[in-house]
């Protein structure tokens, strides 16, 4: 390269040096006589007057975190048409079954109770509805209704009341009706002297009681209700520490709060005694006759202490969250 070109590039770039410096100057001083001037308050004011709408402009900051990355990430990179979105039912609480009451199902004309055999106990009872409507019926005692009806067992019979139970609905509660005609059903009357009317009085079948008998071994009577036995009564006290060592198992049930709730049954031997008084595995005894137990030598204390003072005793009973009442009853030995 010439020295001459090598010059006047030196010359030109100081030239536009010089230029851009005279510039910044100018730039500069414009400035500072812009600062110079006094703030024209009325100017300001004329503007404000006017109505004219001063428009800030804001620089706009994309957020790369916030805004950008998650878009990245949740595109559908694969070429696929997106899943169509199904929206669900809310879901709903189940609905308890509604139950059709045994007073709606039949009257309970009269009762037969046998306080020395309480399986012999029984009702005389008209039905309702149905294609059983009008037609009566003797139930005794732990036995169930005719079908369609045979899931309603009649559970224990009173002078004044007879309790139904539904073994095969856990969450059904057991029922309880008075015996008399019946809801809405007439009375028959007849027309005595003077045309004076005057109920009919149906009378009650006779029944004679058999002699009682004292059973030696233990029998069920009823749903949850045993009779003892006179060979069971005198094995258990001869030998009961074998009983409660071999043929059952026991431990102590503790509730949530870690309180002594119980004595739970781990184990029963097939065929043994406690087997044959309706004891099965999983039982808990809460109370026996009101008392509650908490250990197994506290039972069997309260058991020998009050055996001359009691002739039935009521045992409360819990499995898999239910409480059920076992009651058994010595015999009569007069």
């Amino acid at each position: 390269m010439k020295i001459s070109t090598v010059s006047m590039l030196c010359w030109v770039t100081s030239i536009a040096a010089a230029a851009g410096l005279g510039a910044s100057v100018l730039d500069f001083r414009g400035r500072q006589e812009a600062l110079r001037r006094p703030f024209d308050e009325a100017t300001v004011a004329d503007i404000l007057k006017s109505g004219v709408e001063v428009v800030e402009t804001r620089r706009s900051i994309v957020d790369y975190n916030q805004q950008v990355r998650p878009h990245w990430i949740n595109m559908n990179w694969t070429g696929k048409p997106p899943e169509k979105i199904v929206e669900r039912a809310p879901e709903t609480a189940p609905t308890k079954p509604t139950y059709e009451p045994v007073s709606q199902i039949l009257s309970v004309l009269y009762v037969q109770v046998d306080v020395v055999d309480p399986g012999r106990s029984m009702i005389f009872v008209r039905y309702k509805k149905g294609g059983l409507q009008g037609t009566t019926d003797d139930v005794a005692q732990g036995e169930a209704l005719a079908a369609p009806h045979d899931k309603i067992f009649v559970h224990n019979i009173q002078p004044d009341r007879v309790v139904f139970a539904f073994p095969e609905d856990a969450d059904r509660a057991e029922e309880t009706l008075v015996p008399g005609p019946g809801d809405g059903e007439p009375l028959i009357h007849v027309v005595g002297e003077e045309g004076i009317v005057k109920p009919e009085q149906r009378p009650l079948p006779a029944f004679q009681r058999p002699v009682a008998q004292v059973p030696e071994q233990t029998r069920l009577v009823a749903q949850n209700r045993w009779e003892l036995g006179t060979a069971d009564m005198e094995e258990f006290g001869r030998d009961y520490q074998r009983i409660l060592t071999q043929d059952v198992s026991t431990r102590t049930h503790f509730d949530r709060d870690g309180n002594r709730a119980g004595v739970e049954i781990t184990k029963v031997t097939p065929g043994s005694l406690a087997a044959r008084h309706g004891v099965v595995e999983g039982d808990i005894v809460i109370s026996i006759n009101g008392n509650p137990v908490s250990s197994e030598q506290e039972a069997i204390k309260y058991v020998k202490n009050n055996k001359d003072n009691f002739t039935e005793w009521v045992v409360v009973i819990e499995n898999m969250g239910r409480r059920t009442t076992k009651v058994y009853r010595s015999p009569d030995q007069d």
